[in-house]
């Protein structure tokens, strides 16, 4: 059946998102020419390429957090840029170490950073681990994802941010009691290890609920003298902050501090700011406005048929795990 006004509801989706015809049939697996079916001569698509279609149309938006201390989140606001870390410098022992290895060398360079979420914003632990003891506050970003399963790849995508191989990925962290093995036969490389390795971790790390983005340090918007590696994309999509139980200012006082940020950036976005609480039932740390995001609220892509590509390779996508 041919509908041209759903083909020029693509055309004007890949102009707006800064996308092409390339890019569809790199990420469904087809070929050129099955794509100008849809694009050009109207055809319309199989129901299960519509549908994921509409996936990357129109993201789904999700609640990630970050609980920080007070003045390094005024560090963040006012300088409009977040830290990456380096896989192999974080707080936990195992990163990045595979099983067999006993030693990991934290003084590694990687190609990659890390920014760290939270798909929970009540958990009492995560408020006296990294956000001072319930004195300081937790970012809130509400981030458009999309599901992307590329062969041996896993994660979703941040729409807006910059689109590269093992960039702007975003995973959800897994927590196993055994770590993950490196295979001792060819090939040694195998992008699926890399990429559980990178987020396997054990399971007493459960209740951080963490999601973790990736980025490649030749996208990152600045440096320090110290050697850190900074990211500002990110940022456009902060759209909150909560108080800590024990903040030491009111909501009065942070909205003011904002409001002159903004005034002397006009491109910081309108946010919500909101007290805490001690939930009067159970051990949270609940507010009004925002809450935990369940694993089951991000999209998971549908499953596509087996199609030729223009090699002659076969794939068979798989779904998002």
């Amino acid at each position: 059946m041919v509908n041209s006004a759903y083909s020029e509801k693509i055309k004007e989706w890949l102009k707006f998102s800064n996308r092409d015809k390339k890019w569809i049939a790199h990420n469904f697996c087809l070929s050129e020419k099955d794509v100008d079916k849809w694009v050009e001569d109207g055809e319309a698509p199989s129901r299960e390429h519509e549908e994921t279609l509409l996936q990357f149309m129109n993201p789904k938006v999700v609640d990630l957090y970050i609980y920080q201390p007070w003045e390094i989140a005024k560090k963040i606001l006012r300088e409009w840029r977040i830290k990456g870390t380096n896989p192999y410098r974080t707080n936990d022992i195992f990163e990045f170490l595979p099983a067999k290895k006993t030693y990991n060398d934290y003084t590694k360079h990687s190609s990659h950073q890390v920014i760290c979420f939270s798909r929970s914003v009540s958990s009492a632990a995560m408020w006296g681990h990294y956000a001072d003891n319930h004195k300081g506050v937790c970012l809130v970003f509400s981030l458009p994802v999309t599901p992307h399963n590329e062969p041996n790849y896993n994660h979703w995508r941040i729409e807006k941010l910059h689109e590269d191989f093992l960039h702007n990925c975003l995973y959800n962290v897994l927590y196993k009691k055994n770590r993950v093995v490196f295979p001792d036969v060819f090939p040694f490389f195998n992008p699926k290890v890399i990429e559980d390795l990178m987020i396997t971790k054990d399971k007493s790390w459960f209740f951080e609920k963490e999601m973790r983005l990736l980025c490649l340090i030749k996208h990152a918007s600045s440096t320090d003298d110290e050697g850190n590696i900074f990211f500002s994309e990110i940022l456009q999509y902060l759209s909150g902050i909560v108080l800590g139980v024990r903040f030491p200012h009111n909501v009065n006082y942070v909205q003011e501090w904002y409001k002159q940020l903004q005034l002397e950036n006009i491109e910081k976005p309108e946010i919500k700011i909101v007290n805490s609480y001690i939930s009067p039932n159970y051990f949270k740390i609940e507010n009004e406005v925002f809450h935990d995001t369940p694993m089951g609220s991000f999209p998971y892509r549908k499953l596509l048929p087996k199609k030729i590509v223009d090699n002659g390779l076969i794939i068979l996508p798989g779904k998002i795990i």
